[in-house]
């Protein structure tokens, strides 16, 4: 028998080109596919992650200052003596108005040193404050101040800044003077000097507020700081606070000797200042980049706030709402002993 071989080379056919190619579309798409929804769940994990810290950070931070609020040193405020240098310009008083005709602002009850009132706040809507006058300040957020002595007083040796006030305490008495820019304040509690053994403590004053510019979607937590020649320039704290609301736990007078709260009050409508002992505070942060992939359709329900449901292209970003409530340990104490 003869074998008869044939060098003629056989390749693939049209049909079967045709389904290798569909084979493989589909597999490409397949990939694909997964590699998008993988990078959008990473991408929206990273989003909620960044939302969840900010969010937290922001919430400690104030907290921090909030549980602060009222403490001079250990000593009681009636006591603090003021020698401090007053203000002239840019200072924030409650209750004060813009006069349109003199075009400055006017009245109010207080100073920067209206020591009984350690925290105060202004709502949404309100009359913006003299020092955050010009600073793309969100009008539909509320402002909180609070003011107290640090933790913890200066160390031995280190100098005091010139650009500074503070409080130096001794037994029975407290003075509330300018930084010198050096060590000269120690002899005030050397053992020859006004208050022996005290301590040299520094003023804090703070503003929190939401900066957003007018016709932006950008926003921010700013905060001023007030100095011997007064407040200082914004620094931002945190991305993406779109709004803080803060309601006030407030102990009556006519409740004595508990310092407990008998009623809660929004900004607007606290009565007085002196007799506030708590603080809720919420916080509606947004994630700082719009996903087109998403909708927001939840109604966000806080503290005296009206809804708030995200709508058009605001409802593209991602939202977390927190709250806490931090009690002020000095004004109840405050309120203990009237």
């Amino acid at each position: 028998m003869v074998i008869i071989k044939s060098n003629k080379q056989l390749g693939m056919s049209l049909v079967e080109l045709m389904i290798a190619m569909v084979i493989g579309l589909i597999l490409s798409a397949a990939l694909i596919t997964i590699y998008v929804s993988n990078k959008k769940v990473f991408w929206d994990s990273e989003a909620a992650a960044i939302l969840q810290e900010n969010n937290r950070f922001v919430l400690k931070l104030i907290t921090n200052d909030l549980r602060m609020a009222g403490f001079y040193g250990g000593v009681d405020f009636r006591l603090l003596e003021n020698k401090a240098t007053a203000l002239t310009s840019g200072f924030c008083k409650r209750g004060e108005t813009f006069d349109e005709e003199s075009n400055d602002y006017e009245g109010g009850d207080s100073t920067e040193f209206e020591y009984d009132v350690s925290v105060w706040a202004v709502e949404a809507g309100g009359q913006i404050p003299s020092c955050l006058a010009g600073k793309d300040v969100d009008a539909n957020t509320d402002i909180l101040f609070v003011k107290h002595a640090r933790k913890k007083p200066v160390d031995t040796g280190v100098a005091t800044s010139a650009s500074k006030t503070y409080i130096i305490t001794g037994h029975d008495s407290a003075e509330h003077v300018d930084g010198t820019g050096n060590t000269t304040l120690e002899s005030k509690i050397s053992a020859s000097g006004q208050y022996p053994g005290g301590d040299i403590w520094e003023y804090v004053y703070h503003a929190y507020y939401v900066y957003k510019p007018s016709g932006s979607v950008y926003s921010q937590l700013k905060r001023i700081k007030l100095g011997k020649a007064g407040w200082g320039a914004p620094e931002t704290v945190a991305e993406g606070v779109e709004d803080l609301h803060y309601i006030f736990g407030v102990h009556d007078s006519s409740v004595t000797d508990t310092g407990m709260v008998t009623r809660y009050y929004s900004a607007a409508d606290v009565p007085d200042w002196s007799n506030v002992v708590s603080a809720t505070v919420y916080l509606r942060g947004r994630s700082t980049m719009s996903d087109v992939g998403y909708n927001d359709a939840k109604t966000y329900s806080y503290g005296k706030r009206s809804d708030y449901t995200p709508s058009g292209t605001d409802a593209r970003y991602h939202r977390k709402l927190l709250q806490t409530t931090v009690s002020f340990f000095n004004n109840q104490l405050e309120q203990g002993r009237r």
